[in-house]
């Protein structure tokens, strides 16, 4: 892969095609990096400077990752930064060792098939106005079957962010769209290098988790830039959680203070009237939902979490 600050491609040639960076963000996740990486090394665009930020893993990740592939960089911070935090730790190195044209944001956990960048790239390459781009991302392990088709659907009156199409069998239903209202999330994006300094990376009032990614599309958007869906791009994702647990009562706690945070700066004064009118049906709906996965304490946290009670 290309060196730190890319004036060479790995064959010691002048870069060919933009150079693209990428941020991989880990904790203790050892072997779903390096199948990641893996994947990476063996896609087929060659202008890549690979980054991955570690969250003060105490599995062997870094001896792992440096031993196997020599030319990734490797940060390792002496805590858990979170990942707004992470992910913006992994840009400043950028931003002061690399020549890059555009920045990819990966989950760990996923594998990119061996033309999946060279796509996105060129959509960005043909309009200016294109800020952020998502792809195709399946299932880890399943045939054609969707986590995303290009990100999430964000409902500011209800307070959902539904995965676009997920869980549905890929017939080519979202083919044909580009541009979107869907938002690209933090499991794979590229974006253009001038819409992450515009935005100076991503917030980290939201870590440790929760909304970073889809208040960082918005955020694009709000600066005068496009999103866009490419479909020809895509990726698989397993769809675990880098170093939290799942749905507990601190990461529901968690859960609802960002999402407040996120609606005050996003909604519109109608739209989060809205939504406190609809809470009791809203809160009642996910009671339901969650009893049933013996969740009951976690949506109570979400709650008082979002009233601000503890």
């Amino acid at each position: 892969m290309s060196g730190p600050f890319n004036q060479f491609n790995r064959f010691g040639f002048m870069p060919t095609a933009p150079v693209v960076a990428v941020v991989i963000l880990t904790c203790n996740q050892k072997e779903y990096t390096l199948n990641c990486l893996q994947s990476l090394y063996s896609c087929g665009y060659t202008e890549l400077v690979i980054v991955v930020v570690d969250n003060n893993s105490d599995d062997g990740t870094e001896d792992a990752v440096r031993s196997t592939f020599p030319d990734v960089h490797f940060v390792k911070n002496s805590f858990n930064a979170g990942v707004a935090g992470g992910r913006n730790i992994g840009i400043r190195f950028l931003e002061e060792t690399a020549d890059y044209e555009y920045l990819l944001i990966l989950d760990n956990d996923t594998i990119v098939t061996p033309d999946f960048l060279q796509p996105m790239v060129d959509v960005c390459e043909n309009d200016e106005r294109i800020g952020v781009v998502s792809p195709k991302i399946y299932l880890m392990d399943e045939e054609r079957i969707f986590d995303q088709a290009g990100g999430s659907v964000v409902n500011l009156y209800t307070g959902s962010t539904a995965k676009r199409g997920h869980g549905e069998y890929d017939a080519g239903q979202y083919d044909g769209i580009r541009t979107q209202k869907c938002l690209p999330s933090g499991a794979c994006s590229l974006s253009r290098r001038a819409a992450v300094q515009d935005c100076e990376g991503l917030d980290e009032i939201f870590n440790p988790y929760g909304f970073e990614d889809l208040d960082y599309s918005l955020r694009v958007k709000k600066a005068g830039y496009r999103v866009a869906f490419v479909p020809e791009s895509v990726i698989y994702h397993k769809g675990s959680k880098t170093g939290f647990n799942s749905y507990t009562e601190s990461y529901a706690a968690i859960k609802g203070k960002h999402l407040k945070t996120f609606l005050r700066r996003h909604a519109t004064p109608f739209q989060f009237i809205c939504f406190h009118a609809l809470l009791p049906v809203l809160g009642m709906r996910t009671l339901v939902r969650e009893m049933r996965k013996g969740n009951t304490r976690a949506v109570l946290r979400l709650f008082l979490s979002y009233i601000g009670r503890k």
